[in-house]
C-alpha cells in the first residue's frame, strides 16, 4: 500500500509539470485592445481572444472587437479592433456574434502571411488591408462559435 501511495503522489507532479498544470496551450487569454497598445509584448506568442465579429473581409479574413452593453438591446465596441486572417476556417462567421479565436500574434506583412501560411493567398484585396500594415493581426489556428463548435479544420502537417 506505501509504494502505491508513494508512486501516485509523485506520478501527479510529473504530469503536472508535463501538461504545466495551467492552459498555457490554449494561448494566454487577452482584450484585442491590450494587443494593439503592447503588441511587442504578444508578437510570436500564442493568444486566445474572446471577440465578437465586427467586420468580415473575405472567407478567410475578418476583424474582432470587444462589446459592452450600451442599453437595452443595444450594444458598442469597446474594445479596438484586431484583424484576424484564419487561413483554416471552414465554418461561417456572423457579424456581431462571439468567437474565441486563438492564434498567433505576428506584424501584418502580406509577404509575411504568405511566408507563415504555406499554400494560402490573402483573399482581400491589397487596398483593404493597407491600413493593417505593420499592425498586430492574429492568425487563427482555432476558431470556436457560441455552440462551442470548431470552425476551422486541422492544418496539413507540413
Amino acid at each position: 500500500v506505501a509504494a502505491v501511495v508513494i508512486a501516485a503522489t509523485s506520478a501527479v507532479p510529473e504530469a503536472q509539470r508535463r501538461n504545466r498544470g495551467d492552459n498555457s496551450i490554449h494561448g494566454t487569454p487577452v482584450a484585442t485592445n491590450t494587443i494593439t497598445r503592447s503588441p511587442d509584448r504578444y508578437y510570436g506568442k500564442l493568444v486566445t481572444v474572446s471577440a465578437a465579429v465586427d467586420e468580415v473581409l473575405s472567407k478567410t479574413v475578418f476583424v474582432v472587437d470587444q462589446r459592452k452593453a450600451a442599453g437595452a438591446g443595444a450594444v458598442k465596441a469597446v474594445g479596438t479592433p484586431l484583424l484576424v486572417i484564419a487561413p483554416n476556417l471552414v465554418g461561417t462567421l456572423e457579424q456581431g456574434r462571439y468567437f474565441m479565436v486563438r492564434g498567433e500574434v505576428v506584424k501584418f506583412s502580406a509577404g509575411a502571411i504568405a511566408a507563415d501560411a504555406a499554400g494560402y493567398g490573402l483573399d482581400v484585396a491589397p487596398h483593404a488591408l493597407a491600413k493593417y500594415e505593420g499592425q498586430p493581426v492574429l492568425m487563427a489556428t482555432s476558431i470556436i462559435d457560441g455552440k462551442y463548435s470548431e470552425l476551422t479544420k486541422a492544418a496539413a502537417p507540413p
